[in-house]
């Protein structure tokens, strides 16, 4: 469920330098893991029995908490969308029924991974950061990952690779060497050996511009997603394949 009321501005108090406020009202404070005073903030909340408190973490880092959490703390990853925002003021402040919509898709608090621990995955990508962000996205699964930085050595990880073979490919586009069209015309026609020739091909790719699908699916790719990557959306496409 979404909370659909708006807050109002003057019931929002930005915190820059705790030191300045010693006390405060507040039914919820939302928290930056990398907040410089952030174990002081949790104390206050401890010694005066705040009730909610949300720590929003990076993501990608994947770094443990930095200090013990009061009970009732909750954890948000970032980049944190509108839509899991809300959702999580819902669920904690029980929102009436008329404050209240059905969620998208994927959005359910506690969602339960999928389990993907049967499978391996090549990731080609050139760029550190996305690759990155893909492993984080996945982690949970249990998926095995090996990754490749560029068309050419896609094709020989395809090649060489006997401990466990691949099933599914996540092509970047754009690569020094050899791109990702060019790496996929390759695969297709069993450059990569015969037993990858209609492995699943689910492009990535920055751009999205009118005709990038169709040039996707042209080159022999079976899908598309657009960067900056939606975790939801990427292990969709990778259940859809996968099953």
């Amino acid at each position: 469920m979404l909370l659909t009321c708006k807050v109002k501005a003057e019931n929002i108090v930005r915190l820059d330098y705790f030191s300045e406020h010693k006390e405060f009202e507040a039914d919820l404070l939302l928290i930056d893991d990398e907040h410089p005073q952030i174990d002081a903030l949790i104390d206050y909340c401890k010694q005066f029995n705040k009730k909610y408190v949300l720590i929003l973490r990076d993501m990608v880092t994947d770094k443990p908490i930095k200090t013990v959490l009061p009970e009732g703390s909750h954890i948000l990853n970032k980049p944190l969308t509108q839509d899991q925002f809300s959702y999580k003021l819902a669920s904690l402040f029980g929102a009436s029924n008329d404050c209240i919509i059905a969620p998208p898709k994927g959005l359910e608090e506690e969602q339960v991974e999928p389990d993907l621990s049967a499978y391996h995955v090549l990731l080609v990508d050139d760029n550190m950061i996305n690759i990155e962000v893909a492993k984080a996205i996945l982690k949970r699964t249990k998926v095995k990952i090996t990754c490749a930085s560029d068309g050419v050595e896609a094709l020989e990880a395809l090649r060489e690779n006997e401990e466990q073979a691949f099933d599914v490919i996540l092509m970047d586009c754009q690569m020094p060497n050899l791109n990702g069209y060019d790496t996929t015309s390759e695969i297709r026609n069993s450059k990569a050996g015969v037993d990858y020739t209609y492995i699943p091909i689910i492009a990535m790719t920055a751009s999205a511009m009118e005709g990038d699908r169709e040039r996707c699916l042209a080159a022999g790719m079976n899908d598309y997603i657009t960067k900056p990557i939606k975790p939801e959306t990427l292990k969709d496409k990778l259940i859809t394949w996968l099953s």
